[in-house]
């Protein structure tokens, strides 16, 4: 197992090559993660010490913190939490795990409560598919093309775990197979009341999707698989006049529901399968804070503040930052590093020195995550685990697909191993860049409408589970408004926290135990000119930390740095971890879906 060792001498620059042949050299205060051997090594030095790894501030629900010290994740199943918090009963990191409630089990289904339409043929049988949660999945058979039309199916009212079964969660999973996803025209699966009203979730509109399925450069990562598709509560399409569900601000997590409809289109002949249906809940939220560029502006604001309570976020460094007062030099860089944040690249091509266009080769990235990383080794000293972490300029993380260059699996080859924003990942299959994708604000709005998906009112969340995979984390921003995706339209409006963007994200992330990552550049004072347009306001940012402080003393949000996050999820060391597709599986054998 990886150790994290703690260089304590004076010397800068050690160079450990005498000691363990690395020619790696060492800053006062670095901490490194290495193999037994090497550590083993290095602290025989006697110039180094072992480092837990320190996570953030978890409460309980009786409140927050340790008096006596900073509780640090380390072997075994160590307590979680910060240094001088009021409270008792921080959680211990095997609590920090969702807890699956059934939704649809095909095992206790019946056909008679399947109601299908012309060209749609249902039948439950045994899943032939290896590693699978349920023995049996619920098949539906298009022999050609079918009509839009809705397949319904009522839940039981009384089964073995009651009703129970009949709410949907704030995070829903679909557990869903397609034989060939280039024959679903729409798709879309809804949560209903037994009447017209309903909430509903599109998979496939249009003949585009926000997933992936679609697009046939990843047809063998879909066709003929299982998949698991998640949806927030807050990203569903009203269809008549249901109960209020998971938009925030005290309306219920749950939406009771009479069962579950799929409206299918098909253009020929397929199979889809659903062998389950869930919803997740974690015992409480977090929030992601990240500092676009790491500007001075947001060291003195967010990170200072985030300093004082023990909490950890993360900041991105470009190439050529070293530009004038607003922007950071190695120090503040190190400071960063020092109070546990990540510190990683915000990539863009090295070259040019703008942002990645798709038609650079595999060559021109890895040189452009060199020249950052290198930057930040060498002359600070952060180190991993933020390092294996990447986001990109301006949102792009463009690649060139044709050739065969996927920008997810070019970054993990330097040792990323999640990102944020939108890059092609042949892991999940997704290229948010794909003219069949609505992943983007211009193409969602127009096929699903304001308020879906990644615009409007979601609310940015990306989840606890990132409905794209590890390298496609959605981000909002400081600056946001209900209305607005890219930014308040007024200096007034980035530093208003009432009724933004910012506020219905940490409300959501407390109110229904998921996750917010958001991101700004400089928070200044507001005097009618700035903040100007992407940077937002210190007001805002005031009253923000007021609800992060009532929520955290609550038990409601823990404050992650993207490392943290996975560490939690994705890059789990524990008995379960999150797998790639966002089922968790045993570490023993990944194959099987744990719960």
């Amino acid at each position: 197992m990886p150790i994290e060792i703690k260089y304590t001498g004076t010397q800068q620059r050690w160079p450990e090559l005498a000691t363990t042949g690395k020619q790696s050299v060492w800053m006062p205060g670095q901490i490194e993660e290495r193999d037994d051997v090497e550590a083993g090594k290095l602290l025989a030095t006697g110039l180094f010490k072992t480092e837990p790894v320190a996570l953030t501030a978890t409460p309980s629900a009786q409140g927050i913190g340790n008096p006596g010290g900073p509780l640090l994740i380390s072997v075994g199943d160590a307590s979680i939490g910060v240094a001088g918090n009021p409270g008792n009963g921080p959680y211990k990191k095997s609590e920090l795990l969702p807890t699956h409630r059934a939704i649809f089990n095909p095992e206790l289904a019946s056909l008679s409560d399947v109601t299908t339409t012309a060209g749609v043929v249902a039948s439950i049988d045994t899943e032939t598919e290896t590693g699978e949660f349920y023995r049996k999945s619920m098949v539906f058979t298009m022999s050609g093309a079918a009509a839009s039309n809705n397949q319904k199916v009522v839940l039981p009212a009384d089964t073995l775990f009651g009703s129970e079964m009949r709410k949907f969660g704030y995070h829903t999973h679909v557990r869903l197979f397609c034989s060939d996803w280039s024959k679903v025209t729409n798709l879309s699966i809804s949560a209903y009341t037994g009447t017209s009203d309903m909430h509903e979730f599109w998979v496939v509109k249009s003949g585009m999707c926000d997933s992936g399925c679609v697009d046939p450069e990843f047809s063998s990562r879909w066709n003929a698989k299982f998949r698991t598709f998640q949806f927030h509560a807050s990203t569903q399409n009203k269809g008549g006049s249901p109960a209020d569900w998971g938009t925030g601000r005290g309306v219920p997590a749950d939406f009771d529901a009479a069962g579950f409809m799929l409206r299918i289109a098909t253009s020929g002949a397929c199979v889809i399968k659903i062998n389950r249906i869930y919803s997740s809940h974690w015992p409480c939220g977090a929030f992601v804070a990240i500092g676009d560029g790491a500007y001075k502006a947001f060291k003195a604001t967010v990170f200072n503040d985030f300093r004082k309570r023990g909490w950890h976020g993360g900041v991105s460094l470009f190439q050529d930052f070293l530009k004038g007062p607003i922007y950071p030099d190695y120090s503040d860089l190190s400071d960063f590093a020092n109070a546990g944040w990540d510190v990683f690249p915000h990539m863009r091509n090295a070259t040019t020195e703008i942002a990645f266009t798709g038609t650079e080769d595999a060559g021109t990235i890895a040189k452009s995550h060199r020249v950052i990383t290198g930057q930040i080794r060498s002359k600070t000293t952060a180190r991993a685990p933020g390092l294996r972490f990447a986001q990109f300029l301006q949102g792009s993380g463009k690649s060139n697909v044709a050739a065969g260059i996927y920008m997810a699996q070019e970054i993990a080859r330097n040792g990323v191993e999640t990102a944020r924003a939108f890059c092609p990942d042949s892991e999940w299959g997704v290229n948010p860049h794909a003219s069949s994708t609505f992943y983007n604000e211009n193409l969602n709005r127009t096929i699903l409408g304001t308020g879906q998906r990644s615009s409007g009112n979601d609310g940015w969340q990306t989840g606890w589970v990132s409905p794209r995979g590890r390298f496609n984390h959605w981000t909002g921003q400081f600056y946001s408004v209900d209305t607005v995706y890219q930014g308040a339209s007024t200096p007034a409006l980035r530093d208003t926290y009432q009724d933004s963007m910012l506020q219905t994200c940490i409300n959501r992330a407390a109110e229904y135990g998921t996750v917010t990552w958001q991101f700004t550049h400089q928070v200044v004072p507001f005097d009618g000119t700035q903040p100007t347009i992407y940077n937002s306001g210190t007001a805002q940012w005031a009253a923000a930390l007021t609800d992060l402080d009532s929520y955290f003393k609550a038990g409601q949000l823990i404050m992650l740095s993207p490392s943290e996050h996975a560490k939690l999820t994705y890059l789990r060391d524990d008995d379960v971890f999150l797998r790639w597709d966002g089922e968790w599986a045993y570490r023993q054998d990944p194959t099987k879906i744990a719960f």
